[in-house]
């Protein structure tokens, strides 16, 4: 069994138990099936009004933690930053659909937003991505002069 086939048979039932999620994925390298992926990212569209506080959350995070055996990054879809939401469709796995329709909306409005806006989103990370390196180089020029 691989990892990703370990920890969904961990985190699937646990998600199910809970019925203030709508969906979830899991996504990143252990959806990808990394040969030793070094957390478990997880993404849920909670209902509206669920886990209203920190603890509420790191209660769900504690406990998908806890049977995954390493540590979970988890996602609320709600406020996911549109980079994000659109990446992480392009690997996820579904771990709990209770409202296809409404997932397969979402889905298709995040995929066609993130398709207009990538290109923007990757030349804004290019420059930065210059900028900083430039600075870098001018901060150990001024090192190196000392």
């Amino acid at each position: 069994m691989s990892k990703r086939d370990e920890v969904i048979a961990q985190v699937e039932p646990l998600l199910a138990a809970e019925p203030a999620l709508r969906w979830a994925y899991l996504f990143g390298s252990c959806a990808r099936d990394a040969v030793a992926p070094r957390d478990v990212d997880v993404a849920v569209m909670p209902r509206e009004g669920a886990y209203p506080t920190a603890v509420d959350w790191g209660m769900l995070i504690a406990t998908l933690e806890a049977a995954a055996g390493m540590p979970v990054d988890l996602v609320d879809l709600r406020t996911a930053p549109l980079p994000l939401a659109g990446t992480l469709l392009e690997d996820r796995v579904v771990l709990l659909d209770r409202e296809p329709g409404a997932r397969h909306v979402w889905e298709a409005d995040t995929t066609s937003r993130w398709i207009d806006f990538r290109p923007a989103y990757e030349r804004y990370t290019r420059v930065r991505q210059m900028a900083m390196s430039e600075r870098l180089d001018r901060e150990r020029g001024r090192k190196g002069d000392g």
